[in-house]
């Protein structure tokens, strides 16, 4: 009995700790700074262009896979606040492009199962209180694409907020 009920109390408390990555390339959604970013993804081995509000690198690998870009996303403060990786058919064969969602969906369906919120034909989207997660498939006439998108939640959230008041 008493090996049942520990073992129930460490997965309660693994569960409860557990949560969506927010730390990718050294670089924590919400807290890492415009340079800090730079930094950080040259140490990668990647050239990061700037672009607004926004950096660029080429040719990029996280989760297992090779994406075209990545793009880093920053609010007013210049910290970041989402990352954004693509694939796309100019750069990667459209049935490895399905394929590459689907072994993605998979991973992260075990991973994130807690998480799940949506589960659609072509979009998964997993949240917890700080890092929103999808996992995109487009397919249409003029391109075919998967992205992966690790946001800043509380960021969106004022965001979409502050859009609601303005009506």
């Amino acid at each position: 009995m008493r090996k049942i009920t520990f073992i129930l109390f460490a997965f309660f408390i693994y569960t409860a700790n557990a949560q969506i990555q927010n730390k990718i390339y050294n670089c924590t959604l919400g807290k890492t700074s415009f340079s800090q970013v730079v930094n950080n993804v040259n140490n990668k081995g990647y050239l990061p262009l700037p672009y607004e509000d926004f950096l660029f690198a080429n040719n990029v690998s996280w989760g297992g896979v090779k994406w075209a870009v990545a793009t880093f996303q920053f609010d007013e403060s210049r910290r970041l606040v989402k990352i954004r990786f693509l694939i796309d058919e100019t750069t990667t064969p459209k049935n490895k492009i399905y394929y590459t969602f689907e072994q993605l969906k998979k991973k992260l369906q075990k991973k994130y199962f807690s998480y799940m919120v949506n589960d659609d034909e072509g979009i998964i989207r997993f949240v917890d209180k700080v890092t929103g997660l999808n996992l995109i498939y487009h397919n249409n006439e003029d391109n075919t694409c998967v992205e992966l998108q690790y946001m800043y939640f509380p960021y969106f959230v004022n965001e979409y907020e502050r859009g609601n008041n303005e009506l």
